[in-house]
């Protein structure tokens, strides 16, 4: 009959020299076996709740502990910037051993922690849209505008997403930022959208064009600065001191203080700031942060809610 033990098993100790002492071994081994089976899963909650917490919000790694740090990674980059994911690899590499440190490095930068500062706007002020398709798919963003604050840069912008003046512009162009597209991405910074005439960055008009309140090309003043001291606001993209014209931006960054005092911020988002995220991961030509071929986000539809 074949035994049961694995061929060339190595044996410890030496050898039982009676009967007595087999026996004896025999119960040492049986009392062993049973305390380890009684207490293997304290030790495993002991282990587990000593490893380090590596699970970050939103439930990306919500199965961290049977995962591996590969895995762990991948999963982080496909959430938060899926372009990056051929670096995985290297990043694995660099921080074994460091996997916490890692982690933290990468909640800093992508998953910032909420700010504790008062809504910019209230009930009380303008509500517009837009409906952007990305990918297949159309969302709708939600922005109130500082009417209060900004009265002729808030109107401008009103004006583009309902419309209403999309005819009356004197360069010809059409006064809507329907159809027009987030053309420059600089991620953990700003999108920014609004090329009404050109598409690329380097058009745009406003709604004063031909009025006293514009120049010849149709830029008109800068009004009051408000501080870029958070994620989700509203400011005007220009080419130097009081060149407003329909371009703006959307910041995804807290404090973005190298733009203070040289841009308008004119409102704030209130709803769809995740599919501002989305877009802000699109893939992007380094050469000019233009989204790549493929990856347009564009505003279908945009209008005014009250």
């Amino acid at each position: 009959m074949q035994s049961n033990e694995p061929q060339g098993s190595v044996e410890s100790g030496p050898k039982p020299s009676s009967h007595f002492e087999r026996s004896r071994n025999a119960w040492r081994a049986k009392r062993q076996d049973f305390e380890s089976q009684v207490h293997a899963p304290a030790a495993a909650v002991s282990a587990e709740k000593s490893a380090p917490a590596l699970q970050l919000q939103n439930g990306t790694l919500s199965n961290a502990l049977s995962s591996s740090f590969q895995e762990r990674v991948e999963a982080f980059y496909r959430q938060y910037n899926p372009s990056k994911m051929a670096e995985v690899g290297n990043l694995v590499a660099s921080y074994t051993g460091r996997e916490s440190l890692l982690f933290e490095k990468l909640e800093a930068k992508y998953c910032p922690k909420p700010q504790n500062l008062p809504p910019l706007t209230n009930a009380s002020h303008v509500k517009v849209y837009f409906d952007i398709a990305l990918h297949a798919t159309v969302s709708r963003v939600v922005m109130r505008l500082l009417h209060d604050v900004v009265p002729m840069t808030a109107e401008n912008f009103r004006c583009l997403c309902t419309g209403e003046k999309a005819s009356q512009c004197k360069c010809g162009a059409c006064l809507t930022a329907t159809c027009s597209k987030f053309h420059r991405i600089k991620k953990h910074f700003m999108v920014q959208g609004g090329d009404i005439t050109k598409g690329d960055g380097t058009g745009g008009c406003s709604i004063y064009h031909g009025t006293p309140n514009a120049n010849a090309w149709g830029y008109f003043k800068d009004e009051s600065f408000l501080p870029h001291d958070r994620v989700g606001l509203l400011s005007m993209a220009n080419k130097g001191p009081n060149t407003n014209g329909s371009q703006f931006f959307i910041t995804t960054k807290e404090k973005c203080l190298n733009l203070n005092g040289k841009h308008v911020v004119f409102g704030e988002v209130i709803q769809g700031m995740d599919v501002i995220r989305r877009i802000e991961i699109l893939p992007t030509d380094p050469s000019n942060d233009r989204p790549l071929p493929g990856h347009d986000a564009t505003i279908v539809d945009c209008g005014q809610l009250s």
